[in-house]
């Protein structure tokens, strides 16, 4: 977990940004995952990331990290850790998602920045919040302005509230719950 305060005002932005990848990974079954993990299959790990990532996201820019885990214990509270990569053209993020069956968190692991001229800079949130933009796929990235001239109010309402806002579940880790 990253300790600087700069970083832990980036994570909500993240969280929220992240909320489609998290959503699709929860559709996997907890067993597909303990097989893989257990089994040692980083590749099939992947390919489950990847294939949710590419539904919302261009391809390679999120990406799985090659770290996952799994806990199990006897009262049935199981959750998948899933080491992931965000890599874009100013910056890279490492973090852990955090899968439970009635909700999601993450955990930032390293968010690396290079500013001009090679140079690190602390990251910028409205760079941040760009690159994203910059990377999704599908209905999301059409203009409000457009989608105004071909659907009727209740439809642009109902495509606006789509989720609701991240929530913190503690000091440093917004909940990512759908």
């Amino acid at each position: 977990m990253l300790a600087d305060v700069h970083y832990r005002d980036l994570e909500p932005i993240i969280a929220e940004q992240l909320r489609p990848l998290v959503s699709e990974l929860r559709l996997t079954d907890l067993v597909t995952f303990v097989d893989h993990v257990v089994n040692e299959r980083a590749a099939s790990v992947a390919e489950i990331v990847t294939g949710a990532a590419e539904l919302h996201f261009a391809p390679g820019f999120i990406r799985y990290d090659s770290d996952a885990d799994i806990a199990l214990d006897w009262t049935g509270r199981a959750h998948v850790a899933l080491g992931i990569i965000v890599l874009a053209a100013h910056f890279t993020v490492r973090l852990r998602v955090i899968l439970h069956a009635d909700h999601a968190w993450l955990e930032l692991q390293d968010i690396a920045h290079a500013g001009r001229a090679g140079e690190t800079a602390p990251p910028d949130a409205r760079l941040l919040e760009q690159a994203f933009m910059q990377n999704r796929l599908g209905s999301r990235v059409v203009a409000r302005s457009d989608m105004a001239a071909h659907h009727r109010p209740a439809d642009i309402a109902a495509w606006l509230a789509d989720s609701a806002p991240c929530r913190r579940t503690g000091p440093s880790r917004p909940d990512l719950t759908t």
